[in-house]
């Protein structure tokens, strides 16, 4: 007999959305219920035992022609104050009125550290232009 698979997945982000059936009109409702996804975020993040800190914030917006966008920035922990920004940024890519919203925090694993990958031999070396 072989053992039992136990996959072990790293989790690249956490989040929360809500779809609306009647769409948000303005940034002002938007921002009227927003705590009440940072509190589901929030009860969702205390749940996790998480082996990362969060490393960035986003917020998606859904509009009610269907485009989305999603405003992100660098972020530790549920900063409410970056979320709410991130939110108004968000919004006023599309100022219409709101289908959907979602909040969530994403992280970045330091066992697997980020490298750039080499230049493809006889490339240019940008970095040491010199003027003369």
């Amino acid at each position: 007999m072989s053992a039992p698979v136990q996959p072990h997945r790293v989790r690249k982000s956490l989040s929360v959305e809500r779809t609306f059936s009647e769409d948000l009109a303005t940034e002002a409702a938007c921002l009227a219920l927003f705590p009440e996804l940072l509190s589901a975020l929030e009860t969702r993040l205390g749940r996790q035992s998480l082996e990362e800190a969060p490393s960035r914030g986003f917020v998606k917006v859904r509009f009610d022609d269907f485009t989305t966008t999603t405003a992100e920035a660098p972020m530790v922990g549920l900063d409410r104050e970056g979320l709410t920004t991130l939110l108004r940024t968000a919004w006023a890519r599309g100022a219409r009125p709101v289908r959907l919203l979602g909040v969530g925090l994403g992280f970045r694993s330091q066992r697997m550290p980020q490298r750039q990958l080499p230049l493809p031999y006889g490339a240019p070396n940008w970095s040491v232009a010199r003027r003369r």
